[in-house]
């Protein structure tokens, strides 16, 4: 006799690393593109790119640092390889470098965790956007001494940098959704799978029983 049985893919942690760390990526572009419109707005005019002291954190990378960290980080990489501190283009490509590394790597991570917790995705990345800037912005980048103590910064700032990581969260998961999702389909149009309401039902082998 046969039987349906519901289907769920099976976790892939390597495609769900890489989908993420493209989702990374974006959102580091993403969150990048939203915080520099939103420097416009401050004082009626652009702000110094690369450091600033008002509220809005620096458009570079989005951190509450008045130097991005991204920036710093790049600077003493250079220190520790050579003798020739960066300029500021140099500056500028590295923090970007960083920048783009950073948010890889953690939707990379992300993207795995997703494989075997669902859960993480929830509210379309705004959980994950929210626990990269309290990690991150608020906790590490103090501790390591990128940045000043919290207290420090204007809330205005702070509420910059948690907008600025939450478009980071969103843009990040509707890449990996839309990456896993095709990964998804693929799965469904196999032979043999009948689709169902959960990705899909397959079907099982007929068990023959001896005649007693």
């Amino acid at each position: 006799m046969q039987t349906r049985r519901a289907n769920r893919r099976r976790p892939n942690p390597w495609l769900g690393a890489a989908a993420g760390a493209l989702g990374g990526a974006a959102g580091s572009w993403s969150m990048q593109r939203f915080n520099h419109a939103l420097g416009r707005t401050e004082n009626g005019e652009r702000p110094q790119q690369h450091h600033r002291q008002s509220a809005s954190p620096n458009d570079t990378d989005a951190t509450i640092s008045d130097e991005p960290a991204t920036i710093q980080v790049a600077a003493m990489a250079a220190d520790a390889l050579s003798d020739t501190p960066l300029d500021d283009r140099e500056k500028k490509i590295g923090g970007s470098v960083v920048h783009y590394l950073f948010g890889a790597a953690v939707g990379a991570v992300y993207g795995a965790a997703a494989e075997y917790r669902p859960g993480a995705t929830a509210l379309a990345g705004l959980p994950f956007g929210t626990s990269v800037w309290i990690a991150a912005d608020e906790l590490g980048l103090p501790l390591v001494g990128l940045a000043r103590q919290p207290a420090e910064y204007p809330a205005a700032r702070h509420l910059a940098a948690f907008a600025s990581h939450l478009v980071f969260g969103l843009a990040t998961e509707a890449v990996r959704r839309q990456l896993r999702g095709r990964a998804d389909a693929r799965e469904d149009n196999r032979p043999g799978h009948l689709h169902g309401p959960r990705g899909g039902y397959t079907l099982a082998r007929p068990h023959s029983e001896s005649a007693s």
